[in-house]
């Protein structure tokens, strides 16, 4: 039987990303009891869930959240931030979905199955390097003016290298498929072979195939899930070392640098 590898942590399980997380939310916290303490804002705030309940045009975040501060903290502070905890997630999701397979009544090709979320994992790792890339740009932007420029420019100019480093291989993989054909490789291949000579043959050889169908399928999917333990554990590293440089560079005593 297919044992289960360990689910990867949370990624607020990772004491750098938490810490980060709390001091950046702390300020969002803040913004929100201002907000619902004051009438206008309320009803520009309920103004925008009305918008989107009826699919109506929203007002631009500018609009609503008037004290530049607040905007800052809010756009390129915590909205991006969120985003890349959203990412993160949906890897791990596709890691606990690649050990399941609830379709068996449905008839659902089992190598599709494990095809489709190999894909989206790939696709999935591209969008949490491309928003780790993307929050270093809009935090070197956004603290341009400030007089700690030159620390927090050193801190992400290193750690635009070190997502690239770390995302290397994930990116080689991806690319060489996302813009020309479906992935594959040479264990889904065998996959496909053995469900279609499973499919169009019967008696002694379909048994067979179906057998050696069964045992390949549970190999390659213990060898994915084997290697996405594998790069979870470094992009946690990654993480931990990504949050605790910002942390370090936009923080001042442990309070949160915003500029005026």
């Amino acid at each position: 039987m297919d044992r289960p590898t360990s689910t990867p942590s949370e990624i607020l399980d990772y004491p750098n990303v938490k810490s980060y997380f709390e001091i950046v939310f702390k300020h969002v916290k803040a913004r929100i009891e201002k907000l619902y303490n004051d009438p206008i804002a309320v009803k520009n705030l309920e103004q925008s869930i009305e918008d989107d309940f009826l699919g109506t045009s929203r007002r631009p975040v500018a609009e609503i959240i008037k004290n530049p501060k607040e905007q800052f903290i809010s756009d390129t502070l915590y909205r991006p931030f969120s985003e890349i905890i959203s990412s993160y997630e949906a890897l791990r999701n596709i890691f606990i979905y690649i050990g399941l397979f609830p379709f068996k009544k449905q008839n659902v090709s089992r190598m599709s199955y494990l095809r489709y979320h190999i894909e989206g994992y790939l696709n999935e790792a591209y969008i949490l390097r491309e928003r780790l890339l993307a929050y270093l740009k809009l935090i070197d932007k956004g603290y341009k003016s400030t007089k700690s420029y030159p620390v927090i420019h050193k801190a992400t100019t290193y750690l635009v290298s070190d997502v690239k480093k770390a995302f290397e291989n994930l990116s080689k993989t991806r690319g060489s498929h996302v813009h020309k054909t479906r992935y594959s490789d040479r264990d889904l291949e065998r996959l496909s072979l053995f469900e279609t000579l499973s499919a169009g043959s019967d008696g002694e050889l379909k048994q067979t195939v179906s057998e050696l169908y069964r045992v390949t399928y549970n190999q390659v999917r213990r060898k994915w899930r084997k290697s996405m333990a594998s790069n979870f554990e470094k992009i946690g590293k990654l993480l931990n070392a990504y949050f605790f440089l910002l942390q370090n560079s936009v923080c001042e005593n442990s309070k949160l640098i915003i500029p005026k």
